[in-house]
């Protein structure tokens, strides 16, 4: 068997706006994070990298019975979260070529009643909207099994960009 890459790997966990890429890094991928979503911090990744930059991101669909009830109740739209549009306008401004893979995905978690309404209630707050608690409690109760538990369904669309040095 071959000898364990690890050694090769160097691993840090920081916010975006306080990582310091002294040196550069070979590669730099970032995985549904909103630390990534303006000219800035695209200009900073792209710089950061040695060798490529690969980044998953929205694709311009989100659907889940669940939240998009609670949005509608809250006078809110459902709509997917900003993604891979704002970085694919940034690259083909810096006239950098990519390649882009759109993925479906779509996946079932079982939540307590309480996990599931936190859920609700941080989706309200990161829009922007303020919550109506017993409006949530009482959506999230109607979608709850004999247990308690909610199954939580969602589908997605998502982009996974990559470019090379």
């Amino acid at each position: 068997m071959g000898e364990s890459l690890l050694h090769k790997l160097t691993f840090e966990w920081n916010t975006w706006s306080d990582f310091t890429c002294e040196p550069m890094v070979d590669i730099i991928f970032s995985s549904m994070s909103p630390a990534f979503s303006t000219d800035a911090d695209f200009e900073k990744m792209n710089t950061s990298a040695r060798e490529a930059c690969i980044y998953l991101g929205w694709g311009g669909k989100r659907q889940s019975e669940l939240l998009d009830e609670v949005f509608r109740a809250h006078g809110l739209s459902p709509k997917s979260p900003p993604g891979s549009d704002k970085l694919k306008i940034w690259l083909d401004k810096q006239n950098i070529t990519y390649t882009k893979e759109y993925i479906e995905d779509e996946w079932t978690t079982l939540k307590s009643y309480q996990e599931a309404v936190d859920s609700m209630l941080w989706h309200l707050e990161i829009n922007e909207k303020e919550a109506n608690l017993s409006l949530v409690k009482e959506i999230v109760a109607s979608k709850c099994d004999s247990d308690g538990n909610v199954a939580v369904h969602v589908s997605v669309g998502l982009e996974l960009i990559s470019w090379t040095k």
